[in-house]
């Protein structure tokens, strides 16, 4: 019921004034009552002002009698205590002074020996104002209600009269009348009703105007204004009921001036009414308005709001129903504007065309949308991929199956249609469990699902399938739609790589068995060579260095094969770098027939270079590689010739812009079936029927070569007419360097002469074999003496010990790397300039450059040559004695 009260727009507007009104109100109730504190205040201040000048007539009349006594009590007759002087002199003075009943002087025993009016034998010491005089020493006052000396009701004040130790001698007083008291009030009274009572400490009604000889001595300490008096005891004001009933505003403070402030009271009361007169006034003036205020805006918002906000309010809900209806042809009619009811208003009318055009809009969307799905349509059944929908519940079929499945699978859609399991029937036993549980399972697959499919003839296919699952508004599935790829050449692709990596990690394999029996091979072969080389420089018989040839031709053989080996391992394994940059043809032919000029004279083979001597090639090649396919090619051309024979080296430009290189030999030629054989690895022609030695790797090892330098290499050749090799480089720009072509052989190097050195070499080495070896070579060198270490850490302590002239290094030590043994050597202070020499079977050139660039002066692989070996020491001791001499000097 109150909400259908409060739902009307009338109400609501209603509510809305009074609630624009509430602060109004509230500030007039403020400022009402700021105005009540303000009026307080002021009554207050008024009334404090009052009750002053009232304290300070009552201090003036305590303090005309403290000087009063005090007088007195200097008299020496008072002192001595003689009455007769004493009574005579206070008559005398009592005479003058009307305001005082009597004056008198009690002794030490406490009886009166001194009045002002007779008294005969009067003794009171338990007096309120002599006890409190008695006890403080000082002067005192209180109210006599009864006048025991004079009958009447009065004020007394005692003033004692101390011995030199302090104890009190006499005690003069004076009694003043409270009816003059009183009277001296009624002259201060004010014309509002206001009432002005002076009372003591214990609550007696010393003088009161009006209505003084009613409440004058009496003592009622317990009425509310007399007891909130007392509590405060100095001054202040409080709202209280007065002595006669009556609410009014007092205002109090204590007489000073009196032995001890708070004896005497002062006090007005003010009637509420008269202190608040004006407050009230202004009050009910304001509340009035407010009322006024409120009425006339009451009156105002019900008549505005049926003009203002009723009327089209009425009319956006009449067209607001009209829309619901399907009508969004209605309008509202209401002018526009920038209130809020005309841009309601507005919105409304534009929200009804936009309604009306969506409503265009839709047919047409549903247009598009049949237009639409039979694209979609059409584009699903030429796609390649199989697209189907499948049902869930509340049964299993097919919805659509798209006419890809045919090509994919081999089944018509309408076979899908007929045997809803069909593609369950279809996925590969293996891969059928798995498949059930991604696909129908009824969960959405964020990865697609890979599964092999039989199809209708048998055959396999590998398909991709990704699936996304439908469901009801209870999140329950109700079908799947699904489109599978056929990935089967992709699988084959991944497999063929699969192989690929495979092969990939058998010919790392066999490069990292090719290299460690390379080194194996060359350790034991370091030994062999090195002493048949030993044995040739001794003096030998005939037979005997004949003997030590065939070793040495026989280990430089293998050392051939192993050299080979690891190359056609590493050009397999794509580790073989190599450094093209131009190089000067003449130079490498030059350097290549100089090289084989003994063993053509040897072979009683004439070697001849026909090369232009106006012509400056350069090529773009690896120079070693270069030259080992060249020396390749000769060699072959030498050893394979008849007996006398030639072999000619000759170049020239081909149309193609590419150089071409040629070897020319006049052996037995070959047959096109065995040239068919001749580039590959380990295939020797006629090995049985010829007593030359080989390998079957050299031209299977230099054409790859040359292929991996972007050139090609060729052979032609004609049985009992000899052979012709070539190779074709790409010719580049280079700088003009014709070094000569000579065909006179190279002179037989010579041992260089051994310096004048002495000192030790010092070999850390842990076979015993290459120990023996390098021994018996520095035989040759007797300045040199020999040490050996066969431990990494026993090498350092003894080149620390020693200091030896040079540190020969292998790499593979039972105890530490030979690596680090160079580097504490070169780390260490003591051993930091001393040559170190690495020998080690490891050939492989990253290795060489690691170490040399950490400080070794030179790096000897196995098996050594002796004689190069030696001549290495030369050099590396004439170039420290040459350092030595150059700091010393």
């Amino acid at each position: 019921m109150v909400h259908s009260f409060l739902s009307g727009l009338r109400t609501r507007l209603t509510i809305l004034v009074l609630l624009a009104i509430l602060p109004v109100t509230g500030l007039t109730v403020f400022g009402i009552i700021q105005q009540h504190r303000r009026a307080a205040r002021d009554a207050s201040s008024k009334a404090l002002r009052l009750v002053q000048v009232l304290a300070s007539e009552q201090e003036r009349l305590a303090e005309g009698a403290r000087q009063l006594l005090e007088t007195l009590a200097q008299l020496p007759a008072v002192r001595e205590g003689d009455r007769t002087v004493c009574s005579t002199l206070f008559a005398t003075l009592l005479k003058g002074s009307p305001l005082y009943t009597n004056i008198g002087a009690i002794g030490r025993d406490g009886g009166l020996f001194c009045s002002a009016r007779p008294v005969d034998g009067f003794r009171d010491v338990t007096h309120y104002t002599v006890q409190r005089a008695l006890q403080t020493r000082q002067f005192a006052a209180g109210a006599d209600q009864h006048g025991r000396v004079t009958a009447k009701p009065a004020v007394i004040f005692a003033y004692p009269v101390l011995t030199e130790t302090g104890q009190v001698r006499v005690l003069v007083f004076a009694g003043l009348h409270l009816a003059r008291l009183t009277q001296l009030v009624g002259r201060t009274q004010r014309r509002d009703g206001s009432v002005i009572t002076v009372l003591d400490g214990r609550g007696t009604i010393l003088a009161r105007h009006p209505d003084g000889e009613q409440w004058v001595g009496k003592t009622v300490p317990d009425a509310p204004i007399v007891k909130a008096i007392l509590t405060r005891r100095i001054s202040g004001t409080v709202e209280a009921v007065g002595l006669d009933g009556v609410a009014r505003l007092y205002a109090f403070a204590a007489v000073r001036g009196t032995p001890q402030d708070g004896d005497l009271y002062v006090s007005v009361g003010i009637p509420r009414a008269a202190a608040y007169a004006e407050v009230i006034h202004l009050r009910q003036g304001a509340l009035a308005g407010l009322l006024i205020v409120g009425l006339l805006a009451l009156m105002a918002a019900r008549a505005g709001s049926t003009m203002l906000v009723l009327a089209p309010v009425r009319s956006l809900m009449k067209t607001a129903g009209r829309l619901s209806a399907g009508d969004f042809s209605a309008r509202t009619g209401l002018p526009y504007g920038s209130g809020e009811l005309g841009q309601l208003a507005r919105a409304l009318d534009n929200m009804a065309e936009s309604l009306e055009l969506r409503e265009a809009q839709l047919r047409d969307a549903n247009a598009s949308v049949r237009i639409n799905e039979e694209r979609f349509r059409r584009l699903a059944e030429n796609a390649q991929d199989l697209i189907y929908r499948y049902r869930l519940s509340p049964a299993r079929w097919f919805e659509y199956v798209s006419p890809a499945a045919t090509a994919m699978t081999g089944y018509t859609p309408q076979e899908y249609y007929a045997d809803p399991e069909l593609i369950l029937k279809m996925v590969h036993p293996e891969d059928r469990g798995a498949w059930q549980r991604q696909i129908h399972g009824g969960a959405a697959q964020a990865e697609p699902v890979v599964a092999r499919w039989i199809r209708k003839d048998r055959t396999l296919v590998w398909t991709e399938q990704r699936s996304v699952v439908i469901s009801d508004r209870d999140g329950h599935p109700v079908a799947i739609e699904s489109i599978v790829r056929d990935i089967t050449e992709r699988k084959r692709a991944e497999e063929d790589r699969l192989a690929m990596e495979a092969a990939e990690r058998a010919n790392r394999a066999k490069s990292e068995f090719l290299s460690r029996t390379s080194h194996e091979l060359r350790t034991p072969l370091n030994a062999i060579l090195g002493f048949s080389q030993l044995l040739e420089m001794d003096q030998l018989t005939a037979d005997q260095r004949q003997a030590a040839e065939q070793i040495t031709r026989a280990g430089q053989h293998l050392l051939s094969l192993i050299d080979e080996m690891l190359d056609m391992a590493r050009i397999e394994a794509g580790h073989i770098r190599l450094s093209l940059e131009p190089v000067p043809l003449r130079q490498i032919l030059a350097e290549a027939c100089d090289l084989m000029r003994p063993m053509a004279v040897h072979r009683n083979v004439r070697l001849q270079a026909i090369v232009p001597d106006h012509e400056v090639w350069f090529v773009l090649a690896d120079p070693q590689r270069l030259n080992q396919v060249i020396l390749n090619l000769l060699s072959n051309a030498i050893k394979y010739n008849r007996d006398p024979g030639t072999a000619t080296l000759s170049c020239r430009e081909t149309p193609t812009g590419r150089l071409r290189i040629t070897v020319r030999d006049e052996g037995p030629g070959i047959s096109q079936e065995q040239v068919n054989r001749l580039f590959s690895p380990f295939e020797r022609l006629d090995a049985d029927q010829t007593p030359v030695e080989g390998t079957g790797l050299g031209l299977a090892l230099s054409k790859q070569l040359v292929e991996i330098m972007g050139g090609t290499m060729g052979v032609e050749s004609r049985v009992g007419q000899g052979s012709t090799f070539w190779v074709d480089l790409p010719l580049i720009e280079g700088p003009e360097k014709r070094p000569p072509l000579t065909a006179d052989g190279p002179s037989e190097p010579a041992l260089t002469a051994a310096p004048e050195n002495s000192g030790m070499v010092l070999s850390i080495e842990d076979s015993l074999s290459n120990l023996t070896l390098i021994e018996r070579a520095l035989v040759h060198r007797p300045q040199l003496a020999f040490l050996a270490a066969v431990c990494g850490r026993t090498g350092l302590d003894l080149a620390r010990e020693h200091g030896p002239r040079l540190i020969l290094v292998d790499l593979d030590l039972p105890d530490i790397p030979g690596t680090e043994v160079v580097r504490r050597l070169r780390e260490d202070p003591e051993t930091r300039q001393i040559p170190v020499a690495v020998i080690s079977a490891d050939t492989d050139p990253r290795q060489i450059h690691r170490l040399l660039a950490a400080g070794a002066q030179a790096y000897l692989t196995k098996p050594l040559d002796v004689s190069k070996f030696l001549d290495l020491i030369d050099v590396i001791l004439q170039d420290r004695a040459d350092s030595d001499d150059g700091s010393s000097r």
